[in-house]
């Protein structure tokens, strides 16, 4: 994200750790075998045009395949980010997508199946 961007949020995932904050900003780091320096910056995401007024208050990898980030925003907005293929993505690119176009949810769950 742009200077002063504030870590909010953190969630572990098969490769290391992802890191999510103010400014839309995900970072990720990535798990090395030198004991020294157990982590290294993999990459920086600065927040698209619809997020970086947004700050990101959770996140979490997916279980079986660490190949999709969800963001929670602090507004309740959820979006998702292909993990997959992060080391091709464009640091300034806008690569979330709302989980529900067109709103977001802001009333209790009463049933949810999967």
């Amino acid at each position: 994200g742009g200077p002063g961007a504030k870590v909010l949020a953190m969630t572990p995932y098969g490769k290391g750790f992802i890191l999510g904050g103010t400014q839309g900003t995900v970072t990720i780091y990535e798990r090395t075998d030198d004991r020294k320096e157990p982590f290294v910056l993999f990459k920086t995401l600065s927040g698209c045009s619809d997020l970086f007024q947004t700050h990101l208050a959770a996140l979490t990898a997916s279980p079986n395949s660490d190949e999709t980030l969800v963001a929670l925003t602090q507004q309740r907005e959820l979006f998702h980010f292909p993990l997959g293929n992060a080391d091709m993505l464009d640091e300034e690119g806008n690569h979330f997508k709302a989980v529900k176009q067109g709103g977001f949810h802001s009333e209790k769950i009463i049933e949810m199946d999967l």
